[in-house]
């Protein structure tokens, strides 16, 4: 999961809190300074400067348009404590990248599809695109053929109800090769943009695998932080291949599910994000927004919501790690109902520790008082469980039919024509529900009547 950015500013407009931190000098402001020095080189002389963020950072870029996504491929690239710049890396790099992207918009064509749309259409421009990006082997994006351009704007049609001109962006992605691109994106934003420092330039940030600059724009890191406390912050460290490709793709499905139904709660972006990682990678190991025991930083508890809960995520001795999510947390899952609640255990003790209600996605549910007041190996044991629930369930709504399609289907086409609004008394999903599958999320114990009570009792069914 990295640092998965819309969670992250989902998690920060809750009002979490977070225990101070005594970091190392962060090199913000000057990596950011020396990345603007690129982009206005690169910047045409009769091209006025601007202080949109995008707009501003897409001169440095190569940008390859994919339909509901654009990868931005950096043409120039700062690196080393010294924040020298180099030429970019070649476009082979980011063919995978570019191909998990593709499969990602093709996990959400029936999610969105409409009276008004031609889905068989943008299922044939899924394989036309597959075959583009899977010949990026050199040094410049293959030709944009005819046919290329025209599935790209079947893809745009199909999701944004219009053809993108050049400057209208898709859902961007842009990638950072090391840490220094990555510090210094982030800082450039707050150059331009001086609102988002206290947002973007922060010891939390800093040790991210992506980062949302603004709405739509997200920085995917592709090294780690560098080794102890001690390490410089533009140090980087080289990730595991899988580790990286479950970042890079968990952040994306994020961000197409933060465009596509951002009006949902947060553990459906979180559920879905996970399925769709798993759906592209085959699995999915990432952290997320969570808490690594080699970490400095501790996370507190502060609103009692449970979206706080999954900065406890860790991969030490979790029983739903190591190959669960594969087959959707199934088995852990089950293991842990039984007839009176779900199992709690402590991972830092390896023993059980509490015994909760089976309800954790309703209206008002939040962070057992349990899991609050025990230690840290509650929470991460809680944290755990709960992120493999919200999968397990966003996975069990997609093998479930509803009137016409799957229940997963049928609710996010509905939570697509609802728009986000800051302040809303009540989330959307909670009023829809009844009406478009006759049952409640979260608010009653009958399966007949509640979807994530029928989750349970499919679950209990051993």
């Amino acid at each position: 999961m990295g640092s998965s950015a819309p969670f992250l500013a989902l998690l920060a407009s809750l009002g979490l809190a977070f225990a101070p931190v005594q970091a190392p000098p962060l090199p913000f402001e000057k990596a950011g300074h020396e990345l603007l020095v690129q982009v206005d080189q690169r910047r045409p002389k009769d091209a006025p400067k601007t202080d949109d963020v995008q707009r501003r950072l897409a001169a440095l870029h190569t940008r390859v348009r994919l339909g509901a996504f654009e990868l931005w491929i950096p043409e120039r690239v700062l690196h080393g404590e010294k924040l020298a710049s180099r030429s970019g890396p070649p476009v082979k790099d980011f063919a995978q990248l570019a191909q998990d992207l593709v499969k990602l918009e093709e996990a959400w064509l029936d999610r969105v599809a409409s009276p008004s749309s031609d889905l068989a259409k943008a299922h044939d421009a899924i394989p036309v695109l597959e075959r583009w990006t899977a010949a990026f082997r050199g040094n410049v994006v293959p030709e944009v053929t005819p046919e290329v351009k025209a599935a790209v704007e079947v893809l745009e049609r199909h999701f944004f109800r219009r053809l993108l001109d050049e400057r209208t962006f898709a859902v961007t992605m842009v990638v950072a090769p090391t840490r220094a691109q990555y510090l210094g994106l982030l800082g450039a934003a707050a150059e331009i943009d001086k609102e988002l420092t206290a947002s973007l330039c922060i010891e939390f940030q800093r040790r991210g695998s992506s980062a949302q600059l603004v709405p739509g724009l997200m920085v995917l890191a592709l090294t780690g932080i560098g080794d102890g406390e001690r390490a410089h912050p533009l140090k980087d460290r080289d990730l595991d291949e899988i580790e990286l490709r479950q970042n890079n793709v968990h952040a994306s499905a994020h961000m197409l599910s933060t465009y596509c139904t951002p009006a949902a709660p947060g553990w459906w972006g979180e559920g879905l994000a996970l399925c769709d990682t798993i759906a592209v990678c085959g699995s999915d190991e990432t952290i997320c927004t969570g808490h690594a025991d080699v970490q400095s930083t501790t996370p507190t508890l502060g609103t009692g919501s449970l979206l706080e809960i999954l900065l406890w995520v860790t991969r030490h001795k979790s029983p739903y790690r190591g190959g669960a999510s594969a087959t959707w947390f199934e088995a852990p899952l089950r293991a842990a109902v039984d007839a009176e609640g779900l199992k709690v255990f402590d991972l830092d003790k390896a023993e059980f520790v509490a015994r909760i209600p089976a309800t954790l996605l309703g209206e008002k549910a939040a962070i057992p008082g349990a899991v609050v007041a025990g230690g840290s190996g509650a929470k991460k044991g809680f944290a755990e469980l709960y992120r493999a629930w919200c999968a397990g369930f966003v996975h069990w709504l997609s093998l479930n039919s509803g009137r016409d399609d799957s229940l997963l289907n049928e609710l996010c086409r509905e939570l697509k024509q609802i728009p986000w609004q800051p302040g809303m008394a009540r989330n959307p999903l909670y009023e829809l529900c009844p009406t478009v599958t006759r049952r409640s999320i979260g608010a009653s114990d009958a399966p007949d009547k509640d979807l994530e009570a029928a989750f349970v009792a499919w679950l209990a069914k051993k």
